[in-house]
């Protein structure tokens, strides 16, 4: 075919390409706009319970329907429902789009119209969620079986979050909330169509924009890594991890990220020490880690965020793990595979480990003499090797044929 003639059929081919995209996005627009709530005003507590510090709300697909478990998830810009809740529930896609997860790996996934959840007496209606399968190695359906509660599902609303009761409020209006004087206020920004909310914190006295305020995340303070040269963290107290267990909803994936203390300030509130990661892949966000030690409420009408200390709240103590190690499962095999190492930037990793090797028995024990499965395995590996005055870590023989490693308590 000439090319003049092949240059004349891709123009067209290019602009129906724009143009189905283009009806896609109005679409999708349509789609977030269309969710409605009943009663139209009205003050909630939903039902929730704190799981591995995140909040897991209890509701039902209709008034008579199956009863529901959704992690709040303020970081996800639309709610996610497991394709067996959305099959059950008979939601038919509308349109398929792009979705990214917490480390920026993007796949289509389809979209549809929940036509009635209930958290008690509050009904969400038509709310725009998309369906997925779940990686095998994903966390969110071990701690909340039927997906996230996103952004979108609370545009246009106001809440209150109480780690310790633990207590997830909804509003319809911000006068709703009962907001102590002692709360300090601080302007948040969120977008026209959900209600992921971003806010600016001082770190070290650096004024960091755009920070979302992610509920649906259990880790602290994430700043991508080129505020450790800005911020100018001394080597000598910089941690090294090196991670492959850390999960998104598209399962983990292996990343290289520093910790390091630093002063952390929420509005004109006294600053505070955390501990930070600084990372590729991730933008600016603070985690339930952080935010649990705090009581919040945003006002949706005001645009401000409410922030006040918890009574009783933990020390911001750093979440070591006891040996700077974590074994993870080949479930296959039944061996464990190293999948986490956290050691000083100035040393070396433990027991000179590297992550993806495997071993046959940690303290004489295979996976499965411990774990009955994944979900077990993510509710009780800390506390399992919290237990452990050592690890001992074999492949193959125990004798001179074999690989042992042996790794002290911290």
């Amino acid at each position: 075919m000439p090319r003049h003639v092949m240059a004349l059929i891709g123009v067209p081919l290019v602009a129906g390409g724009l143009l189905a995209t283009a009806c896609s996005d109005l679409q999708h627009r349509q789609l977030l706009k269309d969710t409605e709530f009943s009663p139209e005003r009205f003050v909630v507590d939903l039902p929730v319970e704190a799981r591995k510090g995140l909040l897991v709300v209890r509701g039902r697909l209709g008034s008579m329907g199956e009863p529901v478990e959704m992690m709040v998830d303020t970081g996800a810009y639309e709610s996610k429902l497991t394709a067996a809740t959305a099959a059950d529930a008979g939601i038919e896609p509308v349109l398929h789009r792009d979705n990214s997860d917490t480390f920026g790996r993007s796949r289509r996934m389809p979209v549809g119209r929940v036509p009635e959840l209930r958290f008690g007496d509050l009904a969400i209606r038509q709310l725009s969620a998309g369906s997925l399968d779940w990686p095998r190695t994903a966390i969110t359906p071990c701690l909340a079986q039927d997906g996230l509660l996103g952004a979108n599902a609370l545009r246009g609303l106001s809440w209150h979050v109480d780690f310790a009761k633990p207590r997830f409020t909804l509003s319809s209006h911000g006068s709703g909330l009962v907001v102590p004087e002692a709360a300090e206020p601080v302007a948040v920004d969120m977008p026209a169509l959900s209600a992921t909310p971003r806010l600016t914190v001082a770190v070290n006295g650096l004024d960091v924009d755009g920070m979302l305020l992610d509920l649906g995340s259990n880790g602290g303070l994430v700043l991508p890594r080129r505020y450790l040269e800005e911020l100018a963290i001394p080597r000598s107290m910089q941690v090294v991890i090196d991670d492959a267990a850390s999960s998104g909803i598209y399962g983990a994936t292996r990343q290289r990220s520093v910790h390091a203390p630093v002063r952390l300030q929420i509005g004109e509130l006294p600053a505070v020490e955390v501990i930070a990661e600084f990372t590729d892949d991730s933008g600016a966000k603070l985690g339930t880690a952080v935010l649990s030690h705090y009581r919040l409420w945003l006002n949706h009408d005001e645009a401000r965020l409410y922030v006040q200390p918890a009574e009783q709240a933990p020390g911001f103590a750093r979440r070591d793990l006891p040996h700077g190690v974590l074994p993870g499962v080949d479930w296959a095999s039944d061996r464990w595979e190293i999948r986490y190492l956290e050691y000083p930037a100035t040393a070396r990793p433990p027991a000179q480990l590297a992550v993806g090797e495997r071993f046959d028995t940690v303290n004489g024990k295979r996976p499965g003499d411990v774990f009955e499965g994944w979900c077990d395995y993510v509710a009780g590996i800390r506390h399992w090797l919290e237990g452990q005055d050592e690890l001992v870590l074999v492949d193959g023989d125990n004798g001179d044929n074999g690989d042992r490693r042996d790794v002290a308590r911290r």
